[in-house]
């Protein structure tokens, strides 16, 4: 490893990534700088459930997601509570992502569907109340005799 050089500068943490694990045995381990030398820094439980480094120089949880086979590297923010999003998402992630986004588009088709059926509804009964007017007008002039008097009305 090149942590002599990171030791001499100062660099107060140093983190090893390796997501199929070739190098390493694990895909992540935490260095920590003491006396001049780096220490290999404890896995701990994270407040986000996940086992990972808690990082004092970063402010941040480090851990690794395993998302259908694959190893993500993932960060937690313990001042805000919340799992940050990788730069990088997984294949997973994305087809995750995706899937989420078409669920939307449906839901948002659906309710344009819904809401054009309504206007047509709304359309529909202002035209048959229309209709019916006009119906009525017409059963009442037919029903009124050119002298005024009603049809039902005349006795023979």
């Amino acid at each position: 490893m090149r942590t002599a050089g990171y030791a001499a500068w100062g660099v107060a943490e140093y983190f090893l990534y390796d997501p199929p694990s070739e190098c390493q045995s694990a895909p992540l381990r935490g260095l920590s700088l003491a006396g001049g030398a780096y220490r290999e820094m404890s896995e701990c439980a994270l407040p986000n459930g996940a086992r990972g480094y808690l990082s004092d120089a970063l402010g941040l949880g480090l851990w690794m997601n395993e998302l259908e086979g694959r190893a993500e590297l993932r960060m937690y923010d313990p001042a805000t509570g919340t799992n940050l999003r990788s730069r990088w998402p997984s294949p997973a992630r994305m087809r995750a992502d995706r899937a989420e986004a078409e669920v939307a588009r449906a839901r948002a088709a659906a309710a344009r569907q819904r809401a054009d059926a309504e206007v047509a509804r709304d359309q529909a009964e202002a035209r048959v109340r229309e209709l019916e007017a006009q119906l009525r007008a017409k059963r009442e002039a037919r029903a009124v005799e050119p002298n005024g008097v009603t049809s039902s009305s005349t006795d023979p």
